[in-house]
């Protein structure tokens, strides 16, 4: 077994890690937490997607659960080489030794995921922007919505699931004499109405749904413009002027709430991201 084994890897091939990405969040800070990992082989295959919540906790509890989560899984799956990359610097630095765990409720956290990894033949832990972590970012979030009863959008019609970039429309083809038309699932052929439906038309090798009285020749291509519908002129019983107007009430802005995290050494709160400029007021809440 490595005896560091938060040290970086020596080996010259990276051929038998397992990566996982993980990543957790609270909405309110403490509020709904939980978290997200996407475990993946060598080679960027997919090995698991965890997502949990983890009820009404801090920031930092559900960075800790999403790497205990990814370390559990590891264990019960007998791997024996893992890379786990977060982008809470907190808790990288705190595994790799660098920084002390003082608060009571992670400690304990802390030690179970010391204990964990010592099962393990080689692990290390790296940080990450949070850029680098979008996979492992949405499934803490779906966690989240799924905790507070919020549903996932439903999927377009004629979507398709692509890796890491959510849920898209997939194109469909329409092909005229030489010509070959792209166009989104659901949507009729350009230049057709979808109001009423009219005998289908072979172009080629292809056969053309329509809907509108117009005919289509063999020889006329399918245009990349729908057309526009003739305008309509409503009947206006009365001036625009004669309508009352309501006076618009603003409201006064309100300041948006920003959450540091930071660490205390020798009496001063020491930020790990961001700054606070001169003469705000701070609210710390210790954990």
């Amino acid at each position: 077994m490595n005896e560091n084994l938060f040290a970086p890897s020596v080996s010259n091939s990276d051929s038998d890690w397992v990566t996982a990405h993980c990543d957790g969040g609270s909405r309110g800070n403490p509020g709904p937490a939980g978290y997200g990992a996407l475990i993946e082989d060598a080679q960027g295959s997919v090995l698991a997607e965890l997502s949990k919540y983890v009820g009404i906790q801090t920031n930092n509890f559900a960075e800790y659960s999403g790497l205990l989560g990814v370390l559990k899984w590891a264990v019960q799956h007998n791997v024996d080489r893992l890379r786990v990359i977060s982008d809470s610097e907190l808790m990288v630095k705190q595994m790799q030794g660098k920084y002390k765990v003082a608060s009571p409720i992670l400690r304990p956290l802390f030690e179970e995921a010391r204990r964990l990894s010592h099962r393990i033949e080689a692990f290390e832990i790296r940080h990450t922007l949070r850029a680098g972590n979008k996979d492992a970012d949405r499934l803490a979030n779906e966690a989240m919505d799924k905790g507070m009863g919020r549903k996932p959008a439903p999927p377009l019609m004629g979507a398709v699931k692509l890796s890491g970039v959510g849920t898209v429309a997939k194109p469909a083809a329409s092909k005229s004499g030489s010509e070959t038309i792209q166009r989104f699932a659901g949507e009729p052929a350009d230049g057709v109405s979808a109001n009423t439906r009219q005998p289908d038309v072979k172009v080629g090798s292809e056969t053309i749904k329509r809907f509108t009285s117009e005919p289509v020749s063999a020889g006329s291509k399918v245009g990349a413009v729908r057309r526009a519908a003739a305008p309509v002129n409503y009947p206006i019983s009365e001036p625009a002027s004669a309508v009352p107007m309501r006076p618009v009430q603003t409201r006064a802005p309100k300041h948006n709430l920003q959450v540091l995290e930071g660490y205390v050494k020798g009496g001063v709160v020491h930020l790990l991201k961001g700054e606070l400029p001169e003469g705000v007021f701070v609210k710390v809440i210790y954990e």
